[in-house]
């Protein structure tokens, strides 16, 4: 899988999120890897690379990214790690966007910083 996003959070897990598989194919395949092993989590709605990530509290989130066409998403997803088998759509980002930095902004807002627009 190439181009994948990875999260950490403070159980010692790795997540590894969307890219692309050996074929180029963009894909929403998902792993947990926790010392050495890697296990298959919930894949991600609709597949996507280049999008920000984060954990807070007992989720990952997911923001924004370009889907399998190359085009820009606001796509904003959220997958609970207490044995969720299903990411949950949660309101869209205000535009677009790509390349981008999300984290959470007093406790319960989520901030995206930089990335690219689908305006340019």
């Amino acid at each position: 899988m190439s181009a994948p996003r990875c999260v950490y959070n403070k159980s010692d897990q790795v997540f590894v999120l969307g890219g692309k598989d050996t074929k180029g194919k963009v894909t929403g395949k998902c792993f947990k890897i926790t010392e050495g092993n890697a296990a298959d989590i919930s894949p991600i709605k609709k597949p996507r690379i280049s999008f920000g990530s984060f954990v807070c509290s007992d989720y990952i989130y997911i923001a924004g990214g370009l889907d399998e066409s190359n085009h820009a998403c606001d796509n904003v997803d959220r997958l609970s790690l207490k044995g969720a088998t299903k990411w949950d759509e949660l309101p869209p980002l205000p535009e677009k966007l790509f390349n981008v930095s999300i984290s959470m902004f007093n406790s319960y807002n989520l901030i995206a910083v930089g990335g690219m627009s689908a305006k340019g």
